[in-house]
């Protein structure tokens, strides 16, 4: 039971943080870019010392490598000032992660879209897998 309560915990402070941290970047640090920033994920240890956080930018590559900088940059103002608002007895240190999930999917639906447009299927190359197995329990 309190291994379930403290996941809890961590879930709740991991969503306070992605809140506040995407204020203050609005606030704060979205003049400087021509793109939208998001913050997909955080995610925490128990110990809640650290967060790492996962982004996303829409915009050019030029663009993303200064998004990353800056947030490297700015990263001890960030933690002081998301601990300062959620009044937090440790403040976790921040590393900033691109989340490769949102370029992975688009990768994978542009490979499905292909592959439907050309009416071919998807073949494993193995051909008994789409064949039922027989288990010697069939009636017969």
């Amino acid at each position: 039971m309190a291994s379930d309560k403290q996941f809890h915990r961590v879930q709740r402070v991991e969503k306070e943080i992605q809140v506040c941290l995407s204020s203050l970047l609005i606030n704060q640090f979205q003049r400087r870019w021509n793109g939208i920033l998001t913050i997909s994920r955080i995610q925490m240890p128990s110990d809640l010392k650290t967060a790492n956080i996962f982004i996303h930018f829409f915009g050019s590559e030029k663009q993303k490598e200064d998004v990353l900088a800056t947030l490297k940059k700015e990263t001890r103002f960030l933690q002081e000032e998301v601990s300062h608002k959620l009044k937090l007895r440790y403040t976790p240190k921040f590393t900033f992660q691109w989340d490769l999930g949102y370029e992975t999917s688009i990768k994978v639906d542009r490979v499905l879209r292909e592959l439907g447009s050309d009416g071919k299927k998807i073949s494993t190359g193995d051909s008994k897998s789409n064949k039922p197995e027989d288990n010697g329990d069939s009636e017969e």
